[in-house]
């Protein structure tokens, strides 16, 4: 109601002091041959050319270009009579060139909206070139306002001030939507120049109607008796029109993204879309890199996949998967999403130079595998060990005590052990088992083999040259992806190859639903060891969550965890602030690779929780570790002395080396210090175990069973209550839209958060070396911002941490 009488009150001061004098600007009637309807009804209103608020109503990520022509005789004469316009964002531009009394003058506005989809405000401001000294045509001010109250109906005003002139012209408008799926709209609008006009306005009133997806057709009735008629045509990323007026036609041309009839009509059969899938598949979007390394995300790739899928002139898929460089986790999403495809009935098709099993079970789901000639498939299945350093430190004279109350929390028993303990044997036997099953159902599965043919295929001769691999029938061809089209006539004659970019586009104009605000889904990313200030940046992470959780444009939040744990306190920053913000919307956490540990700890207060099947979840528990001088410091030939006041005051006095001041404990803890620790361990698992029975509505006894520092796959997590959707990120992204009652193929905005990346001297160089492929060691790297470092900075410190080799093992089988 407020916004309505600010509307009305503007309106009326601004009529009410109306100059009588002769324009001196071009007026609203005067975009007559450019716009098919008022503003507010028709498309985006010339991009905020005559009302600037329709530049935040249309969004503001919106582009858009048009440029219209006057003809003659069915001809374009001349570029005398034109239109221009341009929107980037809230930002607009536009010109119109016209011939007057002779003369050629051209209106150039530059304009700026803000707001939303319910209420939006703009101003803008206008210049003449041409003859506008010799035609005494002004600079003017422009005004607008929209106002959607319901998707049904729309308002809206302008004012346009000649400045020097004193003069306005204010312009009012109602449009009525009644048809919102084909929108069909009526409106009418009016337009008041001088006092007379207060009493005798120009007006129109018509109709405009997109009969099918893309098509829009449109009528307008004026005042003085004359009909506009026109229609406009998308192709999805272009679009023409025409609009004609006592024989006068106007055309013009369109670039910016809009349905297409293409949604309804096959132009072209047989076409498939082919995708080069090497390089790094991380999670998320890098934001700045001067690498050439293709940037491919998750988000990106399903995106991608949703509008092969919708695609209705796309028979198949052609994907080159050689030096995909990915964990398990994602391999198995990329299959997952692939799957769906598969699905909707089109043809898969999947080159590659060399497939491990990790590599294969992806391949799988390809109607077609085809592999180079000297290419090679190796299927050796999983093994997963660590290496142990306990003869190391001593033989360098560096103690390690493992402060360890649970079975399976192995975090630090590498530095302390000589081989695997019971219970770490057992749940990585468990581990490798559940992925290793998992892996073998689906590639039978897809494959058509029986059981004793996978078997044979892993356990007899393992490792297969193409020729064998085809003759074994493991492959399909033999064929080379630079000779991707001579490979596709031998299946498919009728192929028709083109480049994923020229996917159609289907993006909904924004004024197809009045008064919705945008909606959002925040993926918000948490990669890396659990810490304030480095890997997931606790502190920065939770200022994100917060600030996603209270913005009332987005409607859901999936937080895509990815990591191994590490300081409870730099989780706990994290997970209180879902914890606070639970019931307000739909929170749910996507565990990649590894969500363990700290890395659960994350997630446990989600509304759902989802994991891939190859996702390392689970590891609840506490562990320490004690690391101290145990000879070494001897060894280098340095002594120390210290006076002390207090019984442990010296328990972390160390060493220190000389020029580079690093060191460690001189010595380990008293029988007193480890109970003392132990204490502390456990009653930091105590309170661990109580928040995730807490967060997950379970009994703490049940936890307890499932705890203890076992690690689990997500299918094992979901058996024993830790996960409830086997899943990635596009099933995270479909039970969302459930959640808020939208329809599957409904469009949402989905945008990414992160913590800002670290910069340093040393980033600059990997940078600028134009690297082409990523290393397991970079990865290593950043994921745990090194585990040797992390474990000297928290020494004695309980920590809910999960081996770096888990990692390892992921990313490498």
């Amino acid at each position: 109601m407020k916004k309505i009488i600010l509307l009305l009150v503007i309106m009326t001061s601004l009529i009410t002091s109306v100059n009588a004098q002769d324009r001196r600007h071009f007026t609203y009637y005067d975009l007559n041959p450019y716009l098919q309807a008022s503003p507010g009804a028709y498309r985006f209103g010339l991009n905020g050319f005559q009302n600037p608020a329709n530049l935040a109503i249309n969004g503001m990520d919106h582009f858009e270009t048009s440029l219209f022509l006057k003809t003659q005789d069915s001809k374009i004469k001349d570029f005398n009579n034109l239109g221009y316009f341009l929107q980037m964002g809230g930002l607009g531009y536009g010109m119109v060139r016209k011939v007057v009394d002779g003369q050629r003058v051209t209106n150039h506005r530059l304009s700026l909206g803000i707001g939303d989809r319910t209420f939006a405000m703009g101003a803008g401001w206008g210049f003449y070139s041409g003859a506008k000294d010799s035609l005494n045509f002004e600079n003017t001010f422009q005004f607008g306002m929209l106002y959607r109250p319901t998707p049904y109906l729309s308002f809206g005003y302008s004012g346009l001030w000649a400045i020097k002139a004193n003069q306005f012209e204010h312009v009012v408008e109602a449009g009525v939507r009644p048809i919102k799926d084909y929108p069909l709209t009526f409106y009418a609008d009016a337009a008041f120049y001088d006092t007379d006009s207060w009493k005798k306005p120009r007006w129109s009133g018509g109709a405009s109607w997109e009969v099918v997806d893309g098509i829009r057709l449109n009528g307008r009735y004026f005042s003085d008796k004359t009909i506009n008629v026109g229609f406009d045509i998308s192709f999805g990323g272009i679009g023409i029109s025409a609009t004609n007026k006592q024989n006068n036609t106007t055309v013009g041309v369109r670039l910016g993204s809009d349905r297409t009839i293409f949604d309804k009509i096959e132009v072209m059969k047989d076409q498939y879309v082919k995708i080069n899938l090497a390089g790094a598949y991380k999670y998320s979007n890098e934001s700045f890199s001067f690498s050439s390394q293709p940037k491919n995300s998750l988000v990106q790739f399903n995106e991608k996949m949703d509008k092969l899928i919708k695609d209705k002139n796309v028979k198949g898929l052609i994907l080159n998967i050689d030096k995909l460089a990915a964990d398990y986790a994602t391999m198995w999403e990329l299959r997952n999403k692939l799957e769906q495809v598969k699905a909707s009935g089109k043809q898969i098709i999947i080159f590659a130079s060399n497939i491990d099993f990790k590599t294969y079970h992806l391949a799988s789901i390809a109607d077609k595998i085809i592999l180079d000639q000297f290419g090679m498939v190796s299927m050796e299945g999983f093994a997963t060990g660590r290496s142990y350093y306990k003869k190391l430190l001593e033989k360098v004279g560096v103690g390690y005590e493992e402060i360890r109350l649970f079975k399976y929390k192995s975090a630090v028993e590498s530095y302390t052990r000589e081989e695997f303990s019971e219970g770490e044997r057992e749940q990585r036997q468990k581990m490798i088992d559940d992925m290793y099953e998992f892996a073998r159902k689906e590639i039978m599965a897809s494959r058509g083999m029986s059981e004793e043919k996978f078997e044979g295929i892993v356990n007899n001769s393992f490792i297969y040259t193409a020729k064998m691999a085809k003759n074994e029938k493991i492959i399909d061809g033999i064929g080379r992806w630079n000779s991707v089209d001579s490979v596709m006539k031998n299946i498919d004659k009728k192929a028709s190859i083109i480049e994923d970019k020229w996917l159609i586009e289907t993006n909904e104009p924004k004024d197809n639903q009045w008064s919705d605000r945008n909606r959002y889904i925040a993926v918000v990313y948490a990669e890396g060891a659990c810490d304030m200030e480095t890997g997931i940046k606790g502190r920065a992470l939770a200022g994100i969550m917060e600030s996603v959780l209270k913005n009332k444009d987005i409607v859901a939040v999936i937080f895509r965890v990815n990591s191994p744990g590490g300081s409870a306190m730099a989780s706990d920053y994290v997970a209180d602030v879902i914890r606070k913000n639970k019931g307000k919307k739909p929170i749910l956490v996507s565990q990649a690779a590894v969500a363990a540990s700290g890395g659960y700890w994350l997630s446990m207060d989600a509304d759902t929780i989802l994991a891939t099947p190859m996702t390392i979840t689970g590891s609840i528990g506490v562990i320490a570790g004690w690391i101290y001088n145990k000879g070494l410091a001897d060894s280098l030939g340095i002594s120390t002395d210290l006076v002390k006041r207090g019984q442990h005051a010296d328990l972390a006095f160390p060493f220190t080396t000389p020029i580079i001041p690093i060191g460690l404990p001189l010595r380990n803890l008293s029988d007193n210090e480890l109970a003392s620790y132990k204490a502390m361990i456990g009653e930091s698992y105590g309170e661990f175990v109580n928040l995730v029975a807490k967060g997950r509505n379970m009994d703490s006894a049940k936890v307890h069973e499932v705890a203890q520092g076992r690690v689990w796959t997500g299918l094992s997590g979901k058996e024993k209550g830790l996960v409830d959707v086997i899943g990635g990120l596009d099933k995270a992204v479909s039970i969302a839209k459930e959640l808020m009652k939208l329809k599957p193929d409904e469009d949402l905005v989905i945008n990414e958060y992160m913590p800002s990346a670290d910069f340093s001297f040393m980033s600059l160089l990997n940078l600028v070396s134009m690297r082409e492929e990523i290393t397991k060691a970079e990865i290593l790297k950043t994921f745990f911002n090194s585990d040797v470092l992390m474990r000297f900075q928290n020494n004695g410190k309980p920590m809910m941490l999960l081996p770096s080799d888990y990692y390892d093992f992921i990313l490498n089988n």
